[in-house]
């Protein structure tokens, strides 16, 4: 017999299991110990380990614990196999308990023969194998096998199955964490909501536009011409509207909407290519609004929702896999309100969204796709992400000489002086930035403020 080696021998096993449809994954406590599991064959769970050790792995306990779970079943229902390729003793098969098996041998033939009662295959498992074979851990895996794994319909022969199958996947998905999902929905409702809150608070004869401008909101005069730079980075989290209740009513209806987007998006990206893909998408949807759509306040939920609506659309069109499918039927919701919603704000509220679609789509498509199988499909998001980019960039080297005097511009700054929130010079001396030297913020010996003329 041939010279033993251990990780030949761990690799030929992990390879062989691989081919019988389970997914192998490191151990996270000892680098000599792997892990080989299955939604759907007989033996659920297989460890795989140098040593023969009598202490109880907890970690292997914790990894049977979550299989049992997502299978629905009790962990004593599980069937189990722990091989130990462990050279200082001798060959042993033995039943630890009911559904519990311990295999100790470094023989080729009575490793062959005793696996041979679990996988009729096993004697054709070639130890001199030389392939490559993927360990996952932990940290990588992440959620893209358990989306694999549900598009799997092999062990789907009636109805019965697909339910079990869509119980499991719900049941991993509800259990899996959502950091980049719960800190947008921070940001981009709570926020929102919070500072329609302060705006209903402070009253103000205000329309729509100012309540957002108002809160962080973003417009080509004072993100660009005035130097506040930031409101790229705030417009989503400004107030909607000046009536209170349309303002709460939209944002709270958005909110329980964008969140189940948002976490689907995470939970089949990862989640910072996820947070990567939805922070690049914001910026370039603030870029862009500010620029080219300059008599008009872009901010708060709605825009963030489109955009994460193209996220998960472009993610899963034109597939007909199980999640794609499930996925495509969250959609019918946002693109209803979508359509509504809006109208209870502003008319120009459809293009900063129609903005976000596209964006959040494109740079989504680029986060997931298959550079390996490139194809012509490829072009059509660097195409609008070129145009998100370019477009508004030649529109800034274009001198405005003159720029037309923007009246909610005006009143918010009046609104800032009002609440005591910036000095009405430094009110006087933005307006003067953006161009309008003509006029100026007052304030009269009762204490209003109103606009006065320098000429």
């Amino acid at each position: 017999m041939m010279n033993f080696d251990y990780k030949q021998y761990e690799k030929a096993l992990i390879f062989f299991f691989q081919n019988q449809h389970y997914q192998a994954l490191l151990s996270k406590l000892n680098k000599q110990n792997v892990f080989l599991y299955s939604s759907k064959m007989d033996v659920a769970i297989i460890k795989i380990a140098h040593h023969l050790d009598e202490a109880k792995d907890s970690e292997f306990t914790h990894l049977i614990g979550k299989l049992a779970k997502t299978r629905g079943v009790n962990k004593a229902d599980l069937k189990v196999l722990e091989i130990y390729l462990d050279e200082t003793k001798t060959n042993k098969f033995s039943e630890i308990s009911p559904n519990h098996f311990l295999l100790v041998s470094t023989d080729q033939k009575y490793l062959r023969t005793q696996l041979t009662s679990f996988w009729a295959m096993s004697q054709t498992l070639d130890f001199s194998i030389q392939e490559d074979v993927k360990i996952l851990d932990k940290k990588s895996k992440r959620n893209r096998q358990a989306v694999e794994d549900f598009d799997d319909l092999s062990s789907v022969t009636n109805e019965a199955d697909l339910q079990k199958k869509l119980s499991s996947f719900s049941m991993r998905f509800k259990k899996t964490p959502y950091y980049g999902s719960s800190i947008f929905l921070l940001l981009f409702i709570i926020v929102p909501l919070i500072f329609q809150l302060l705006i209903t608070i402070w009253g103000y004869d205000y329309t729509d536009d100012i309540a957002k401008l108002f809160s962080g909101g973003t417009t080509y005069h004072l993100t660009f011409l005035g130097g506040q730079g930031w409101r790229v980075l705030t417009y989503g989290m400004s107030a909607l509207s000046s009536n209170w209740f349309v303002g709460f009513a939209i944002i709270i209806l958005v909110g329980f909407s964008m969140y189940g987007l948002l976490k689907l998006n995470e939970f089949y990206m990862s989640t910072w290519k996820f947070i990567l893909s939805f922070l690049i998408s914001y910026l370039l949807l603030g870029y862009f609004s500010s620029v080219l759509t300059p008599n008009y306040t872009t901010g708060s939920a709605l825009p963030i929702y489109g955009m994460t609506l193209g996220m998960l659309a472009l993610n899963v069109s034109g597939s007909k896999t199980l999640f794609a499918q499930v996925s495509k039927s969250k959609l019918i919701l946002p693109i209803i309100f979508l359509i509504i919603l809006p109208i209870f704000v502003s008319g120009m509220e459809y293009i900063p969204i129609l903005v976000g679609l596209c964006l959040g789509g494109a740079t989504s498509f680029l986060f997931t796709y298959d550079y390996k199988n490139a194809n012509w499909r490829l072009s059509l998001p660097l195409v609008v992400l070129l145009i998100g980019i370019l477009l508004p960039s030649i529109m800034l080297t274009i001198p405005i000489y003159v720029p037309g005097k923007d009246g909610v511009v005006i009143y918010t700054l009046m609104f800032y002086v009002d609440r005591h929130l910036m000095s009405i010079d430094k009110a006087n001396n933005l307006l003067h930035k953006i161009g309008w030297t003509d006029i100026v913020i007052t304030q009269f010996s009762n204490n209003r403020l109103g606009i006065g003329s320098l000429i």
